[in-house]
């Protein structure tokens, strides 16, 4: 991949894009034979400008965009390109879009009217500003959207991303900085060029500091599976703030700070501090909750089921006390797990707040400079001498399991015995043993008796996700009836399945598939590279065996087939056996994935162990009719 780095020299800001002139559309934007070097997206970027300046004499701080795409495919999903969300206490200035199409060579204009821009609120501190348009789109329509957002202070320009998941032919971002304000060019992928572009401008009697960074014929940000952290990847920069001098107003100082001065910061504040201790007001609804429970496990879970049960997570609530999460039952994310904490206090328990960043953490470190940006605070209980991570935000979760979003990286722990970081990788398996005995029940059917143990997070993955078998089995004589129980960490059920046999047209050969039962059957590795490590939920382990009797007049004309491979170091490992012993075909499986992480140069293998797995588990068993049955 090419990145051509823009860097326009010696020109007045204004001149710099007169390319981006609201209104100034061409007939050839609006041509769809534009996009030969992309004709499997559905729409490209002509170009992304941002521009970050300051109001004279105040010098607020003013973020103005401008945006312009056109659609190839009139089903293609803009959502992302007409949604953007910004801090509630910002405000947005002259928002306009219109949408463009050529017609009988003349150029139509269809604005976007202004009850079709809204803005809303989309979380505790987010509000959202939305562009509504128009319900019919042709292919070669453009659509261009503008305008400027006012940060409520001064803080860090918010990042620029050059790269979007479609492709993009222009993107420029410009920062035009008073003499008072100093700021620190960051950027964390190594686009490619040397040095920032830095230009001196006097205006009027301050001197300013204009930069201006540009890539061309960018192309599309991948979506790849199995992937976190992706903002490691993407093109784009940061302009943190370094300091403000301005003379006989203000003087101040912004750095990032150490791990020892943010856990002081944190610790003085009351939502870590007094008011996850002594909430006296919560005594009878833990007296009430855990009466006559003995174990420590078991009333650690009642109280969690009944946070989940009864409090209503929403993220666009405002942050409140203890007292009236309790009292009004709703909740955001970090104050339901804070509400959670301090009842298990109340319950005589170890706990304490552990606070996530889904963007930064997986690079966080203590030896780097500190993170503040947390976005996710998740709760620490210790039972027996074992810290356990809970979150009640999603009452899908099982006790003791994150989000996989989460599950990256470290948590900092806040406590007034201990605060540190814990790895929020270790503990879940993903693992599934399956035994399975099938039986025929000619010419009909066919049934399968197994039982299928479930450990630790494959339990989480099959409570919150449809798998692989309901999807392939909606049409079949019988669904899947099966009795369980779980038992810590562990579901082990037993399955009865009927299933229709399929025949050839003759009637002399019937076709069993065994491992579209509970077996991978997709390869999620699809593309010949990979940008981005592979993250798995958690170690995996599968294992399926099955036992299919041959019935009387049939046989089985395949040989033994027998696959092994993997790494050297076992970190992925897949063993296929199918043989026939005595009057039975035996079929086992084995997929072991002993890490989390796995890096770009491990894909070629991974890719490679999928496919072939999912080869074998989809090819099917095919007995055929004695010929003196024929």
């Amino acid at each position: 991949m090419i990145f051509v780095l823009v860097l326009l020299l010696g020109m007045d800001m204004s001149a710099q894009h007169e390319w981006a002139v609201y209104g100034d559309v061409r007939p050839s934007d609006l041509s769809v034979l534009e996009c030969a070097d992309y004709p499997e997206q559905g729409a490209e970027v002509l170009f992304d400008l941002g521009k970050l300046d300051f109001e004279k004499g105040s010098f607020e701080m003013r973020f103005e965009r401008h945006l312009r795409i056109r659609i190839y495919d009139p089903a293609f999903d803009l959502s992302p390109y007409v949604l953007f969300d910004f801090p509630f206490r910002d405000r947005i200035s002259r928002p306009r879009a219109t949408m463009y199409r050529l017609k009988k060579n003349r150029i139509r204009k269809i604005p976007i009217r202004s009850y079709d821009i809204q803005i809303e609120r989309s979380g505790a501190e987010k509000n959202r500003l939305t562009f509504k348009l128009p319900t019919e789109v042709m292919p070669g329509d453009v659509i261009e959207i503008h305008f400027s957002q006012v940060y409520s202070e001064w803080r860090d320009m918010d990042p620029w991303w050059f790269q979007h998941r479609i492709p993009c032919k222009r993107s420029d971002l410009f920062a035009d900085i008073p003499e008072f304000f100093e700021f620190k060019v960051v950027n964390p992928n190594s686009i490619p060029y040397s040095t920032a572009e830095v230009r001196q401008v006097k205006r009027g009697d301050i001197d300013h500091q204009v930069h201006h960074y540009g890539l061309k014929d960018i192309p599309p940000f991948e979506e790849e599976p199995y992937a976190l952290g992706s903002w490691t990847y993407r093109r784009g920069l940061r302009l943190p703030i370094q300091s403000i001098y301005i003379p006989g107003v203000l003087e101040r100082e912004y750095y990032e700070q150490s791990h020892e001065e943010l856990i002081k910061e944190l610790l003085a504040s009351r939502r870590f501090g007094r008011e996850l201790r002594n909430n006296g007001f919560l005594s009878s609804t833990v007296d009430s909750l855990i009466k006559g429970v003995l174990s420590p496990s078991h009333r650690a879970k009642e109280i969690f089921k009944f946070v989940q049960e009864t409090l209503d997570t929403d993220d666009s609530q405002e942050n409140r006390s203890i007292r009236a999460v309790h009292t009004q039952n709703v909740a955001n994310t970090w104050d339901t797990n804070r509400y959670l904490i301090a009842l298990l206090r109340e319950a005589g328990f170890e706990s304490a707040p552990v606070l996530l960043s889904s963007i930064q953490n997986a690079r966080a470190h203590t030896n780097a400079s500190g993170v503040s940006s947390f976005d996710k605070l998740v709760a620490l209980i210790s039972i027996q001498n074992e810290d356990v991570l809970l979150d009640a935000s999603d009452d899908r979760l099982p006790f003791g399991y994150l989000q996989i979003q989460d599950r990256y990286g470290q948590g900092l722990l806040i406590d007034r015995k201990r605060m540190e970081w814990i790895d929020v990788e270790k503990g879940a398996l993903d693992k599934e043993l399956l035994v399975g005995e099938w039986d025929w029940s000619l010419p009909d059917s066919a049934t399968l008796n197994a039982r299928s143990v479930l450990y630790d997070y494959a339990i989480y993955l099959d409570e919150i996700g449809q798998r692989t078998f309901h999807e392939e089995h909606t049409s079949e004589i019988g669904m899947w009836q099966f009795q369980s129980y779980i038992d810590g960490q562990e579901l082990d059920r037993s399955i009865d399945l009927e299933l229709s046999i399929s025949w050839n047209e003759d009637s002399t050969q019937i076709q069993l598939n065994p491992l579209n039962i509970g077996g991978i059957l997709k390869n999620p590795f699809q593309a010949d590279y990979r940008i981005q490590p592979i993250v798995f939920p958690a170690p995996v382990e599968r294992r399926w065996s099955y036992s299919i009797p041959i019935p009387e007049g049939f046989y089985w004309s395949a040989s033994t087939e027998e696959v092994a491979m993997g790494s050297e170091d076992e970190r992925i490992q897949f063993r296929y056996k199918e043989e026939q012993v005595g009057d039975r075909i035996l079929i086992s499986s084995q997929l072991v994935l002993s890490h989390k992480t796995y890096f770009q140069e491990e894909y070629p293998l991974l890719k490679k162990v999928f496919q072939r797995m999912t080869e074998l588990h989809s090819k099917g068993l095919v007995l055929t009719k004695k010929k003196n049955l024929q």
